[in-house]
C-alpha cells in the first residue's frame, strides 16, 4: 500500500472513532504499537493527526502508522491511567516514556499488619499498605530508611507477629523465632523487638506514626513534638530516655538543616521542570512539604526526538502521577503544558480533592521553578555523558566478540539460553 492509499485508509477509520473520551493506537503493518495516546472526545483528537500543523515525529509515526484502534473509558480520567499502562506494556517508538519505568522503588508502610514494617519494594497493590514514591534512586532510598530506623525503631522481618490480649507482640508460631530471642537489630536499638513482647502494639504503631511524618518531610512537626517528649521525660526525670529524645532531635534538626531551600510555610507542592537536547530529556522533580524541599529526584524520557519542554513535561506528569503514591494540592512547572485542564481533572480524582497547575511569574515558587529547570539541564548533560561512555564500551565489546568468534562485523542480537530441571522432570527454559 503506497502512502497516499495508507493515509486515506486511516483518515476512513477515523470517520468510524466515537465522539467519546478514551486511549487510541496507532499500530505498523506488523501490529507493533507506535503510538499510545488519551482524548476526550476521540473522533476530534485522532483527526488532528491529518491537519496541517504537526510535530516531527507525529509527522514520521502517521507514515509509518497501517491501523488504528481505539479503547473507550467512563471518563478522561481512566483515559490517563489506561494511556500510562499502556505506554508501559508496549514502549512505543513515538512515545514520550520513562526510561526504566518498572523499576522505580517506593517506600511501604504495612499498616495491614498489627506491627508494620517498613521497607523498600517495587510493586503496588497491597490496599491494606501505604506507599510514598516513586522514587528515581534505590540508594538514596536505602539512606533515608538507614537513618530513619535508627531516629525511630522498627522491624523488618517476615516473621508474623501479632498482639497478645495484653497487647504485646508475640511471634506466630513461637517456632519460627530461633531461640526465643530478638535478633541483632534489637541490640543495635533499630528494632523494638514486638517479637518477644518487648513492646505494645500502641506503642509500636505510635513510633511507626512518627516515621511516617518523616517520610512525608514534616520535620518541623515531628520536632516540636519531640521535644515536647524530651521536656516531659526530663520533668518526670527519665533522663535516659529524654537523652534519647535529644539525640533524635539533633537529628532531625540537622535533616531540616540540610533542606536549604525554603519556600511559603505550611506550602505542600510538587515542582517539575524538563530539559531537552537532541532527543534526549531530564525531568526535575522538588518536593515540597510544609513550605521546605523534602526531596528531590531526577527522572530520565525516552522518545522525546523533535518534542519540545512543554510536551515532554505534559507527558511525564501523565505518567508520574498514574502511579504516584500521593498527589499535591498543587504542581509549579516553569511553562505551561498542553491540554492542562484535562490533566488537572485527572489529578483531582487521584488525589481526592482540588490541584491545580501553576505557572508562577515572581516569588519564591518562581525561583524554585527556574532553580528546578537549571537541576535538569545539568542532570541532562551528567546523563549524557554517562549514556555516551557506557555506548562507547558497548561498541568496544562487541567488536571484541565478533573478533573473538569470527563474525563479520558487530552483533545485532545475542540470545542467551538455559535449561533447568529437577532431576530429569519438571523442565523449564528460557532465552533472553
Amino acid at each position: 500500500m503506497d502512502k497516499t492509499s495508507r493515509r486515506e485508509s486511516l483518515e476512513a477509520q477515523v470517520a468510524s472513532f466515537p465522539a467519546k473520551p478514551g486511549v487510541y493506537l496507532f499500530k505498523d503493518a506488523k501490529g507493533r504499537v507506535l503510538y499510545v495516546g488519551k482524548a476526550d472526545v476521540l473522533r476530534d483528537r485522532v483527526r488532528a493527526y491529518f491537519g496541517p500543523t504537526l510535530e516531527v515525529r507525529h509527522i514520521r509515526m502517521v507514515e509509518r502508522a497501517e491501523r488504528l484502534e481505539y479503547v473507550l473509558t467512563d471518563s478522561i480520567s481512566e483515559a490517563f491511567l489506561l494511556e500510562s499502562n499502556l505506554i508501559k506494556q508496549h514502549h512505543p517508538r513515538y512515545n514520550i516514556r520513562l526510561k526504566d519505568d518498572k523499576s522505580y522503588p517506593y517506600v511501604k508502610v504495612t499498616f495491614g499488619e498489627d506491627f508494620p514494617r517498613i521497607l523498600r519494594t517495587r510493586t503496588l497493590g497491597d490496599r491494606s499498605a501505604r506507599y510514598f514514591g516513586p522514587f528515581a534512586n534505590a540508594k538514596s532510598v536505602d539512606q533515608s530508611l538507614d537513618l530513619l530506623q535508627k531516629l525511630f525503631p522498627y522491624r523488618t522481618c517476615k516473621l508474623n507477629i501479632v498482639a497478645a490480649d495484653d497487647g504485646r507482640g508475640r511471634t506466630v508460631p513461637p517456632s519460627a523465632l530461633p531461640g526465643g530471642r530478638p535478633c541483632l537489630l534489637f541490640h543495635l536499638k533499630r528494632c523494638t523487638a514486638p517479637c518477644v513482647g518487648n513492646t505494645t502494639r500502641d506503642e509500636y504503631r505510635e513510633t511507626v506514626e512518627k516515621s511516617v511524618l518523616f517520610l512525608e518531610g514534616r520535620y518541623e512537626a515531628l520536632a516540636r513534638d519531640t521535644k515536647k517528649e524530651m521536656q516531659q521525660a526530663s520533668d518526670a526525670l527519665a533522663y535516659e530516655r529524654a537523652a534519647t529524645l535529644r539525640d533524635r532531635l539533633v537529628a532531625i534538626e540537622r535533616t531540616l538543616d540540610r533542606q536549604e531551600v525554603h519556600a511559603y510555610k505550611g506550602d505542600d507542592f510538587d515542582v517539575h521542570a524538563a530539559a531537552v537536547d537532541e532527543g534526549d530529556a531530564v525531568v526535575q522533580v522538588f518536593r515540597v512539604r510544609d513550605g521546605t524541599v523534602v526531596s528531590r529526584d531526577h527522572f530520565s524520557l525516552e522518545g522525546s526526538e523533535g518534542a519540545l519542554a512543554p510536551d515532554v513535561l505534559a507527558s511525564f506528569l501523565r505518567q508520574h502521577y498514574a502511579v504516584a503514591a500521593a498527589v499535591p494540592p498543587e504542581i509549579v512547572v516553569p511553562l505551561p503544558i498542553p491540554e492542562v485542564e484535562a490533566f488537572e481533572a485527572f489529578a483531582t480524582e487521584r488525589r481526592g480533592g482540588p490541584v491545580r497547575i501553576l505557572v508562577p511569574q515572581r516569588g519564591k515558587k518562581r525561583h524554585l521553578a527556574d532553580l528546578a529547570e537549571r537541576n535538569a539541564k545539568d542532570a541532562l548533560e551528567q546523563e549524557r555523558v554517562r549514556w555516551m561512555a557506557d555506548r562507547g564500551k558497548t561498541d568496544t565489546a562487541l567488536r571484541e566478540l565478533a573478533d573473538a568468534v569470527g563474525l563479520e562485523g558487530p552483533p545485532k542480537r545475542i540470545e542467551c539460553y538455559d535449561v533447568s530441571h529437577v532431576q530429569g522432570t519438571s523442565v523449564v527454559s528460557s532465552m533472553v
